[in-house]
């Protein structure tokens, strides 16, 4: 049984493996037409002297099935389309690959190309100036990242106009574009320092007087009307009890109870209303008027100030800080 169990875990384990093979081949082997078809069209379109747009397809060629006769056909396009860096790299790049395949005729045959064009290629140089070096800084050109070792060298870049881009986290972004022109040696462009971005810490917020002068007039209404509302219910209070007394005086003891005539029994209905109505009266009264209170004195009051505080960062190449100013 062990046996058997062994066998078939082994015949899955070799199956997965074989489709996994097939798959990687059929992926290999689309990829293959695809840059021999792009191939193909590519080198009619150069025939016709349309190299702008032979030229990605032979790129495109390249990145799907590495070729060193592609390298060398994208170099001679990159060429006659005035890219001439992108042409140098290129045919470097096919010497390489023949380099390390031992065809030594086809390495010195890209090299005779590359170094032919060596004398013609403009290049860009990028540095930064005193005090550019801020944390998180990124330098891009035409939207690559480019490394710190890139700076302060000569590199080899196509005729055209380029964008440099320098952003820091806290910073305002910079940018310039640059125009290289074929024939010139070097193009150089300094980075300056970035502008620190100014961080708003306090804002007084604008309060309108009239918002706070209405508030504390209701205010002063609802404490007003309270007031007037327990004191109305202290006086109900004050006659329930003189009403209650004159009742006692039409009731007599009967035993453990009282006992009352008609006119005793309505005297104590009505002192009994009276002090229902002292208790509600005095408790509304009494919330009101510690309700306006508080209305009155949480009422917004106009501020003595509308600016807001302005913290700037500053650096410089010898000193660093921080800068104060409102703004209005």
């Amino acid at each position: 049984m062990v046996a058997r169990r062994s066998a078939a875990t082994a015949l899955c384990i070799v199956t997965s493996l074989l489709v996994a093979s097939v798959a990687r081949a059929d992926e290999k082997t689309a990829s293959a037409a695809a840059a021999q078809q792009l191939f193909d069209e590519a080198l009619k379109l150069m025939d016709a002297g349309s190299y702008a747009a032979a030229c990605p397809k032979l790129a495109r060629s390249q990145e799907l099935a590495p070729s060193g006769g592609t390298l060398l056909n994208l170099g001679d396009c990159y060429e006659k389309n005035g890219q001439t860096a992108s042409a140098w790299v290129s045919f470097r790049d096919a010497a390489a690959r023949a380099a390390t395949a031992g065809q030594k005729q086809a390495q010195a045959a890209a090299l005779v190309r590359a170094d032919a064009l060596a004398p013609k290629l403009p290049h860009l140089t990028m540095t930064l100036a005193p005090g550019a070096r801020v944390p998180g800084l990124e330098i891009k050109r035409d939207g690559q990242l480019v490394s710190n070792a890139e700076l302060g060298i000569d590199v080899p870049i196509d005729a055209g106009l380029h964008k440099v881009e320098a952003t820091a986290p806290g910073y305002v972004p910079w940018a310039k574009s640059v125009g290289v022109v074929q024939g010139t040696p070097t193009e150089r462009v300094v980075i300056p320092a970035l502008e620190a971005r100014p961080v708003s810490v306090v804002a007084a917020p604008t309060v309108d007087p009239k918002v706070g002068d209405t508030q504390r007039t209701v205010g002063l209404l609802v404490a007003g009307g309270g007031l007037v509302a327990a004191g109305v219910g202290a006086v109900f209070g004050l006659k329930a009890f003189s009403t209650n007394d004159d009742a006692l005086a039409h009731c007599r003891d009967a035993g453990d109870a009282k006992r009352c005539d008609p006119t005793g029994l309505s005297l104590t209905d009505e002192a009994r209303t009276q002090a229902m109505l002292s208790t509600v009266l005095v408790t509304l009264g009494t919330a009101a008027l510690a309700g306006g209170i508080v209305l009155y004195m949480i009422a917004p009051r106009a501020q003595a100030t509308t600016g807001k505080l302005i913290v700037t960062p500053y650096a410089t190449a010898s000193s660093g800080g921080l800068g104060l100013h409102t703004a209005w």
